[in-house]
This record gives structure tokens, C-alpha cells and sequence, in this order.
């Protein structure tokens, strides 16, 4: 076993070790030789040592490893002759032993899998610190304990003992499970601890000594350990010089200084310790959360009296204190440490203290030290000391107002006696009642300072925040040390209840009128008052100089109207002003708050438009008649929330979780509003979305109201400006935000019913051109869809909001200085809450375990993504190539020609995914790869995991790195994953916070369980339906408490969405073309193929 680096230092001066470990680092030990003799475990080491004189010197030790222990060494160089301990060469000889020996272990053990002439020796480079490689050891004996003896966890006790000598604390330990060994050396147990070592105490007990291995109270007891021996260490570093020997004691023990024992205490508080008594054996020492039951006898005599404490012993730290008496330590109270320490310390260690009191120190003794006594312990006294103890004080306390300041001044009076409290005490005044007098002299402190003047206290007229707290909390305080006088002058100084205050309410158009009537509050001071309600002040101080409370209920209401409102005092001088109406909700909401102090008069028209607000679920909204889908309950709620908010003037935002359906609601809202009005319903309506998501608003719309008449806003810029020059033909125009922004001016003269943004989220930065041309467009109506109003910060609901109604969360700079600082800065929770209150009316929000029981166990979902550029291009070249080859005269009809043909349609599918599939040099965009990734960006950003299924293997890695440009995390699992390594994916899938798997449709379609996800992608469609049906049950199986939501992306006009509807079509399911698992496609005449490429071209 080699030495220790302990081992090193025990024979070293801290300087010298510093020095040698230089030398060492430095390579400058130049040769090193070692030999075992005087039998098996002691060794001779001679080195030659390059010192940084450039000198050589020759350096001898002796190890004896067994005992690990430097027992002798020797150096030529002057310092080794002049001080005692190891010289900086001898160190640096050591260390190079040291290094040499730990390699040759791990060699022998394989632990680091390297032997030393494997490892890089770089000649001419240096070696690693002692301390790396002491590092390396110990990490490799963690993992090796992790792995090798999981028994062991976290299921080692420490036991502790302790022994009383003379009077000092030994503590010695047993270590175990089950069954316990002493603890022969407390040192070297510490050090195996440091350096994760395996240590074996008998047949029962072998183990690793790391951390994990032991119980968390014993990890207190080594951490406490450890504190103790270092502390003696640095004592033995600081000796050295001095003493000539080492600090030495029995292995087996601690001696506990006073400190250490009340630490040692302090970790067994609730348990029991051992005792071990020479002559006695053991018992049992409780350690009790408690003062202990102290009592004092005391005995008056004609010459004074005596006090008999009972034994005890008194340990104590900066923080606690403990005292023993009989068989129980008692952790003391913070007041019973305060008081009783001193009065302890004199029973410490005695049978039974005598403390005699003469007669001439009694009245001090009875009115200072007896009325602790009795406070805290039990009192049997014998004999009267009456004649000593203090009359009863009257404290009075007299309170000013003179000039600038406030003045207190105190007195007592003992009979015909009367003393400035304040004014230094003499021994004749020991008969006094210090405590209660002090108590009354640091309360009157705690609101008036000290002057030169010796009889009284002052406090600055002017420093509100001391008077109010004098006044409203100050003055009781004093009263309960003694009677109070207040003068006239300062009677006139007071704190004002809030005055009744009458708010009235009532709806004129599109503006709401807000009065405020009071006889006693001043209108003329409102702004001053909301100035110290927004510091969070708890008063306001008039111009009379009175103080209004700010915490009374009336005055903290009219307080949140105008923060809220963004009023200030002049708004209000005249008692009136009008707000936009939908400030309506907010109000109401502080009305139904406020509960004191406050009248709320709210006219008809407003109790109207609340109350059809909140029924808005139980209107009379029918679903339209010709929406082609069913609503589900929420979804209705939804549609009728939206119609409720529209037939008020309001916008708002949709914000249900993902796949919950956001879409079909607006959509029958839309529908809902041309089925009424027909050809007099006017004016469009526009939706804009990302470009990704066009097609698939268009495809939903010819899903579920394919009567409207609509357009979508694509082609180059001459088709689209037709369009907009004929937008009124339309019902619906779909736009993205990309082409809105950069056809903005063509809105200028335009107006639209209602404006829907999708993913609204895009519009979250302000400053941004998509924002600002979203804002532009003139509509009757805005709403916003989005699963995740907020991503990053306060200002992305701002934008929104300002969208829909500009002006209800008012300028950003306002907004940002009310809201967005006070809330992430200050975590500011009124803050918070007045803006739940504003934004609440306009927000729905449900997630998916809300409405759980109206969702199926699955929900599926087609996206669309359009091609369009090259990759259009690609496409519709490899088409008419594959037509030609249909249309040429057939030859034999074998099955190779078949099986051409259906490799032309698989390179169709792959272009559809992703040109760079077929075409290596392809650097153009893929729809679909920008759709995927959408839906995985909406997906992290509500908390779902995903898993993205393709058949084409090639296409998770352009995936990957689509997802490590973003910087998101992710599994793949392919055919060429091993199958041990598939069991530990699906593992660390379901428990880690990797929020995305990418699994070929082959590798990972059966076999496996990856309930963590909720979201299924479906990145290209199947001839094989039960395949990817297979695929999906991978997280809908049992153990998902989640719905669990699919996508399949489908590339529009594509032999992709042919694909999908000949799943579809119950027409075609017929064994010519269906087989049992799927599309059969060699089953498929080349005419029936052909037909299926026309129809896309």
C-alpha cells in the first residue's frame, strides 16, 4: 500500500512542502530508486533532486508503508542541517515515490485502465499535481463504489461513545450496520474517507469509505470529525517550533474541547449516547431540547444569605448552550443562555457551589439577579429577604412636541423618591428595579434617539417614517412599561383612519364614466397619496400634518384604481374622468376586493356587460350549422367566449395548450359570422400565420367550412397585389407574417372584419417590422392564437395586447417601469396581481389535464406544408420523369419493372422530405423540415416531450442537425443502435429532461415504452398505416396519463397526400389495392400510379 500525501505533510513545514511540490511538479527529481528491506513494508528511497540553485542534491528515505510513515530522511543542503522536518528536496523526492507507488496500484488493480508507461509521459513536459492524481484515484473508487457495493449505500452508521476523565470529554466511535467495530484509529478512518479508500473491519464489515456509503447523521459526525482534527493540525503547525514534539494522543479517542462538545451535542439533540465508565460500565446520556430544571436554594441570614446551586456541567459555543445534570444534557433556550449562563458557569464542575451574598449587596442582588432566578428556575427560599427587595416602581413617560422635534423623558418614582431614568445609576440606587426600568428605557430608544442631554430623548419632527411608526405602534408599546403623558401640542399630531370613500361607475358608449365622492378625503392630495402607495408606504402624511393610513381597505382600493388605471391626482382633482371600457373588468374585480371603507355604486348598463362577460358560457351563441365537425364541451365554451368578447368590442387571446384545437374554434367563429350575415357581412377576414402553417389553415378550412370563400396570399408580387385589389370577393385571406411585412402598404386602404394572428408569438418582439405590420391592419376585431403568450419575458404579452387593444396595458415605458421591473427584478406579487386582474377577461387558457375527460386518448392532427422553390422544382421534375416512364409501352410487366417504379415513388416521398436526401449537393429549404420544427419549438415551449418518427434513416440526421443549430437536446434510436443501449435510451428518455426523440419507423415502430412523451410527429406517411399506428402506441399505451396528441406532416399536392387519402378512403379498402397492413402498392396497376401523379401536377 503506498504512503499518503497525510504521511508527507506530517514530516514537512507547510513552506518546505510548498517548495517540494514545485520541484516535483517541475519534473526536477531527476532519478528515483527504491528497495524493500527489513522485511515486507519498509522501504529505502534514493533520489537526486535538481534544487533551484541548479545545484544537485542527494536525498534518503526511509517508508515504512505498512504504519504509513516517513520514519527517517536526509538531504545534503543547508537547510536540512539547520531545521527539523523534511527539507523542500525531501518533499519533492517523497512526492515522486509517492505518484510511482499509486500507479503501480492501479495498475495492479485496473482502476484507471492505463499502465504507467502507457500514460503520456511527454518528455520534457510536466507531470500532474499529487493532488490531480489523487483525484483521479478517488473519482475512480467512487464509481467503482457505486457499481460494487449498492448494500452498502448510505446504510453505514457511526456510533458514538462518550468517556469522562477528570473533566474532559474522550469520544470514540463503532462503525456498522447491523453489527458495529470500534473504531481503532479516528485519523486514519478520516483519511481512507478522504481518499475513498477500502477498508475491511471484519467478516461482516468491508467497504469503500465514500460519502454515500454512510447514513446522513453519520455524515455529520465524519464532517464534524474532520473540523476537529484539521483544527488540530493547524495547532500542531503553529507548536511545532515551540514544543520540539508533536500533538500525540490515543488513536482511539477525541479529546473534546469545550466548543467541540457543544458542537458534538448540538448533532445528537432528540437522541442518546453512551457513557462509558471504567468502574461503572456504560449508560445512557440523553441529549433533551430544553432548559434544564434548575433549583436554587437560597437561605437569608441577619448578614445577608447564601445561594446553593445545584452540580453541573456547562458547555458552550458562540451559537448554544448545553448543560449536564445527572444523566441528561439539555440544549438551552436563546432568553435562558441570555440570562443564565453566567449563574451556571459557577455551578460547573462542583459537587455544590456555596455563593454567599453580603448583607450590604442585597438590595442589588434582589433587584437585579433574583427576578432572573425566578424566571428561570425553581426558587426555595428559606427565610425573608423582604427588608432587600426593591419597592414597586411607577414609570411615567412624558411625550412633546416642541418646535422641530418630538421629547421623552422618563421617570420613576419609589415612594417620596423620584429618578431620571435616563441618568447614570449609583451604588445607593441597587435597590431600584433595574429590569422593568431598562425595559422601558430600550423600548423609549427604539423610537428617539440619545442627545447631549442626559434628561431626554428626542426625535426629528420631520423624519415621517419614525413618527408614524411612533404614533401608530409606538405609543402602545410604551404604555405597556408604564403610564404615558402626551402634551396638547402633540395631541394634535395623529393617525387618520381612511374616510369613507364613493366610487360610481357607469358605461357611456365605448367609455366608461368613474366618480369619486368623500367628505373628509382631500382630492387636491392624490397624487402625493398614490405616490406613497406606489413606495409601499404604510402612511401618507396630509399638509396639516396628520398621517392617513394607506392599510385601511378604502384608501388602498382607490389606491389600486388609479395605479391601475395609470391615473394620477389631477386626473381625479375634479372627482371624475372617463376610461375606455375595457378597464370595465378590472374594476370590477378591485370592487368585489374591496370589503371596508369603500361604497360601490355601478350603474345597470355595467352590471349588464360584467354578468354577460362572466355567463359567457351559457350564451346564446349557437355552434354555426354548417361548420362540418363536431365541438367538443371546452372547445364550444371556447367559440362562445369568442363571440362574447366580439359582440363587446374586445379582442382576445386564445391560449389553449397544444392540440387541444385552437383552430376549429376560430373557425367556427368565422364561420358563425358569415353563415348570420351572409353577402352583408362585409369586409374579409384575414388570418395571418407562418408561411410553414398556410396550407394547413387552408386545408382546415376546406375540412370544416369549405362554403366560405378564401384565398390564400401566395405567388409573386403581381398576383398578389390582384388580390388584393379584388380582397372584398373573399371571405378569408390567409396570409404569413413574412409576405404581410412585406406587403404592408398594400393594407394601407384595406379594412378587415376580424384579424386573427396564429403562433402570435411572432409578433412578440415589438420592435420588429412583423409586429409593427400586424398592429397596422385596420379590423374590427383582433384575435391572437398562441399556446405560449409568454416564452422569455413580460414585454412578449405586452405586444400582444397592444395588438389586440392598444392602450389597455398603456406605453411600454410605462408598462415596463409598473409591471415587467417590479415582477422579474422584485418578484413585486402586487405587481403581479394587478396584472392578472387587467389581462384575465381576454385570456383563455386550458391545458390538457383540464379537460381530460373530454378528450379522447388520442388526438390526430394532418399539418400541410406547401413546397415551393427549388424543392417545387425538384419535385415536379422527378414527376414527369416517372409519367414518361409510365407512359412508355410496357414491357414484360415483370416485377423488376414494378419494383423501379416503386423506387421512383419512394425518391418522390423523400423530396417531399427533404431534397438532400436524393441530391447530395441540394442546398435549399425543405417545408415540411420548417414545419417540424415549429411544432417542436410550440411543443418545448408548452412542456411536452416529443417523439419524431421517419422511415428514412438519413432523414433524422438532417433533423439532428436542425436541432443542435437550435440547441436542443435529443435521443436517436436507428437500426444501428445496440440493443443494450436501446433499453438505457428509453430509461433516460422517460426521467431526463432531453425533450425530443428521433426514432427510425423500423428500429423503434414496436418493443418499446416512451410514456414521457405527449406529442407525436409523423414526418412522412407510410404505405404501411398499422406501422405507424405501431409507432404511435409507443407513449398512447398504459402508464401515459397524458392525451396523447399526433401530427402527420403532409407535403400538399404531393403523392404524399395521396398516400393519406387512400388510408383514408373506405372506398379503396378492397383486397385489390388494401392489404391487411396497409396500401399495396405492387398490387397497383401502373395506370392507377400514374392517375395518382396527374392528379398532382
Amino acid at each position: 500500500m503506498a504512503i499518503t500525501l497525510k504521511a508527507i505533510r506530517q514530516e514537512s513545514y507547510p513552506a518546505s512542502y510548498t517548495r517540494g511540490n514545485t520541484l516535483y511538479t517541475n519534473q526536477q527529481v531527476i532519478t528515483c530508486r527504491s528497495c524493500e528491506w527489513e522485511g515486507e513494508g519498509v522501504s529505502t528511497v534514493k533520489a537526486e533532486v535538481l534544487g533551484k540553485d541548479e545545484e544537485l542534491y542527494m536525498v534518503e528515505l526511509t517508508v515504512d508503508e505498512a504504519n504509513d510513515k516517513i520514519t527517517d530522511y536526509s538531504c545534503e543542503c543547508e537547510d536540512s542541517l539547520i531545521h527539523k522536518g523534511m527539507c523542500s528536496h525531501c518533499v519533492a523526492a517523497a512526492l515522486h515515490y509517492w505518484r510511482e507507488s499509486i500507479l503501480q496500484e492501479q495498475k495492479q488493480k485496473d482502476i484507471i485502465g492505463q499502465a504507467p508507461e502507457e500514460l503520456p509521459a511527454g518528455s520534457g513536459t510536466r507531470v500532474s499535481s499529487p493532488e490531480i492524481t489523487s483525484l483521479i484515484y478517488r473519482y475512480s473508487m467512487r464509481e467503482k463504489a457505486r457499481f460494487f457495493q449498492p448494500s452498502v449505500a448510505g446504510k453505514v452508521e457511526l456510533e458514538p461513545a462518550l468517556k469522562k476523565y477528570s473533566q474532559t470529554w474522550k469520544l470514540t466511535l463503532r462503525i456498522g450496520m447491523d453489527y458495529k467495530y470500534a473504531l481503532k484509529n479516528i485519523g486514519d478512518f478520516l483519511e481512507a474517507v478522504e481518499n475513498g479508500e477500502k477498508v475491511t473491519y471484519g467478516k461482516k464489515l468491508s467497504f469503500i469509505h465514500e460519502r454515500s456509503a454512510f447514513t446522513p447523521q453519520a455524515r455529520e459526525f465524519i464532517s464534524f470529525l474532520e473540523r476537529a482534527y484539521k483544527d488540530r493540525e493547524e495547532l500542531r503547525t503553529e507548536t511545532y517550533y515551540y514544543s520540539g514534539e508533536r500533538y500525540r494522543s490515543n488513536p482511539q479517542e477525541l479529546n473534546l474541547t469545550e466548543r467541540e462538545a457543544a458542537e458534538f451535542f448540538l448533532l445528537m439533540r432528540g437522541k442518546k449516547c453512551r457513557l462509558l465508565d471504567s468502574a461503572e460500565g456504560s449508560s445512557e446520556l440523553s441529549v433533551v431540547e430544553g432548559n434544564p430544571p434548575l433549583v436554587i436554594e437560597i437561605t437569608a441570614r441577619d448578614d445577608g444569605c447564601f445561594m446553593v446551586l445545584p452540580r453541573l456541567e456547562v458547555f458552550s459555543s458562540d451559537e448554544s448552550l448545553f448543560v449536564r445534570m445527572g444523566e441528561a444534557v439539555y440544549c438551552c433556550s436563546e432568553d435562558f443562555a441570555r440570562d443564565m449562563k453566567e449563574v451556571c458557569q459557577y455551578g460547573n464542575w462542583r459537587e455544590c457551589a456555596h455563593l454567599e451574598i453580603a448583607v450590604k449587596d442585597m438590595n442589588a442582588f434582589c433587584s437585579t439577579i433574583y427576578p432572573v432566578l425566578r424566571e428561570h428556575a425553581e426558587v426555595k427560599l428559606q427565610g425573608d429577604i423582604g427588608a432587600y427587595m426593591p419597592e414597586e416602581v411607577q414609570i411615567r413617560i412624558y411625550l412633546d412636541l416642541e418646535r422641530e422635534k418630538l421629547t421623552c423623558r422618563l421617570e420613576s418614582e419609589y415612594g417620596d423618591k423620584s429618578f431620571n431614568m435616563l441618568g447614570a445609576f449609583s451604588v445607593e440606587d441597587m435597590y431600584r428595579d433595574i429590569a422593568r426600568e431598562s425595559r422601558a428605557v430600550y423600548t423609549a430608544r427604539a423610537y428617539f434617539d440619545n442627545t447631549g442631554d442626559k434628561k431626554v430623548l428626542t426625535l426629528p419632527v420631520n423624519q415621517d417614517d419614525r413618527v408614524y411608526q411612533l404614533l401608530a405602534t409606538g405609543m402602545d408599546q410604551l404604555r405597556q412599561t408604564g403610564e404615558v403623558f402626551v402634551s396638547e401640542n402633540l395631541k394634535k399630531l395623529s393617525v387618520r383612519r381612511a374616510p369613507r370613500v364613493t366610487v360610481g361607475i357607469t358605461l357611456s358608449g365605448d367609455l366608461l364614466d368613474l366618480t369619486l365622492s368623500s367628505e373628509k378625503l382631500p382630492f387636491g392630495e392624490l397624487e402625493g397619496l398614490l405616490q406613497s402607495y406606489r413606495q409601499r408606504k404604510k402612511y401618507y402624511r396630509l399638509k396639516d400634518g396628520d398621517f392617513l393610513r394607506l392599510e385601511d381597505n378604502s384608501v388602498s382600493a382607490l389606491a389600486e384604481i388609479m395605479e391601475g388605471l395609470s391615473l394620477d391626482g389631477r386626473d381625479l382633482e375634479a372627482g371624475s374622468c372617463r376610461i375606455p371600457r375595457y378597464r370595465a373588468f378590472y374594476l370590477d374585480q378591485v370592487f368585489r376586493e374591496a370589503k371596508e371603507g369603500i361604497e360601490i355604486q355601478r350603474s345597470q348598463s355595467f352590471k349588464s356587460m360584467i354578468r354577460n362577460m362572466k355567463s359567457a358560457d351559457d350564451s346564446d351563441f349557437e355552434v354555426p350549422d354548417h361548420l362540418k365537425g363536431t365541438l367538443r364541451n371546452y372547445q364550444k365554451a371556447g367559440y362562445r367566449w369568442l363571440c362574447t368578447l366580439e359582440a363587446m368590442g374586445f379582442g382576445g387571446i386564445l391560449a389553449d395548450d397544444m392540440g387541444l384545437g385552437k383552430t376549429i374554434q376560430m373557425i367556427a367563429f368565422l364561420c358563425a359570422r358569415y353563415e348570420k350575415e351572409g353577402d352583408a357581412a362585409g369586409a374579409p377576414s384575414l388570418i395571418v400565420c407562418p408561411a410553414s402553417l398556410v396550407y394547413n389553415w387552408e386545408g382546415e378550412l376546406d375540412r370544416f367550412a369549405p362554403q366560405l370563400r378564401k384565398k390564400v396570399l401566395v405567388g409573386n408580387r403581381e398576383e398578389r397585389k390582384e388580390i388584393y385589389d379584388h380582397y372584398s370577393e373573399f371571405q378569408i385571406l390567409i396570409t404569413s407574417y413574412d409576405i404581410l411585412k412585406r406587403d404592408v402598404e398594400d393594407y394601407r386602404g384595406l379594412e378587415f372584419y376580424c384579424e386573427v394572428l396564429d403562433e402570435a408569438q411572432y409578433i412578440k418582439n415589438h420592435m420588429t417590422q412583423a409586429a409593427r405590420a400586424a398592429k397596422s391592419v385596420r379590423a374590427g376585431v383582433k384575435f391572437a392564437l398562441t399556446g405560449t403568450p409568454i416564452e422569455n419575458r413580460l414585454s412578449e404579452l405586452w405586444s400582444i395586447f397592444d395588438y389586440l387593444m392598444p392602450g389597455i396595458l398603456g406605453k411600454y415605458s410605462g408598462f415596463q417601469k409598473e409591471y415587467e421591473i417590479p415582477i422579474v427584478q422584485h418578484s413585486d406579487k402586487i405587481a403581479a396581481r394587478r396584472l392578472q386582474k387587467m389581462i384575465k377577461p381576454f385570456v383563455m387558457r386550458r391545458l390538457k389535464k383540464d379537460v381530460l375527460k373530454e378528450l379522447p386518448d388520442k388526438i390526430e392532427n394532418v399539418v400541410y406544408s406547401r413546397l415551393q422553390g427549388e424543392q417545387e422544382r425538384v419535385y415536379a421534375a422527378n414527376v414527369q420523369k416517372l409519367l414518361s416512364q409510365l407512359e412508355q409501352p410496357s414491357g414484360t410487366g415483370s416485377q423488376g419493372e414494378k419494383f423501379q417504379v416503386l423506387a421512383q415513388l419512394t425518391r418522390l416521398r423523400q423530396i417531399c422530405c427533404d431534397p438532400g436526401l436524393v441530391y447530395e449537393d441540394y442546398k435549399g429549404e425543405s417545408a415540411k423540415v420548417d414545419t417540424c420544427m415549429e411544432l417542436v419549438d410550440n411543443a418545448i415551449e408548452g412542456g411536452h416531450k416529443v417523439l419524431i418518427f421517419s422511415q428514412f434513416t438519413t432523414m433524422l440526421d438532417i433533423l439532428k442537425k436542425r436541432l443542435k443549430k437550435k440547441r436542443i437536446s435529443y435521443h436517436i434510436l436507428t437500426g444501428s443502435t445496440k440493443k443494450e443501449d436501446r433499453a438505457e435510451l428509453v430509461k433516460a428518455f422517460n426521467k431526463d429532461a432531453v425533450p425530443v426523440f428521433l426514432i427510425s419507423l423500423k428500429a423503434g415502430g414496436t418493443g418499446l415504452n416512451l410514456t414521457a412523451a405527449s406529442i407525436v410527429i409523423h414526418f412522412d406517411p407510410w404505405w404501411n398505416i398499422a406501422a405507424q399506428n405501431q409507432a404511435t402506441d409507443r407513449t398512447h399505451r398504459i402508464g401515459q396519463e397524458e392525451t396523447v396528441t399526433v401530427f402527420k406532416l403532409i407535403a400538399k399536392d404531393t403523392v404524399e397526400e395521396k398516400i393519406l387519402k387512400l388510408q383514408e378512403d373506405k372506398k379503396l379498402l378492397s383486397d385489390q389495392i388494401i392489404s391487411e397492413h396497409g396500401v399495396s402498392v405492387a398490387a397497383m396497376s401502373s395506370e392507377e400510379i400514374a392517375g395518382l401523379l396527374k392528379e398532382e401536377t
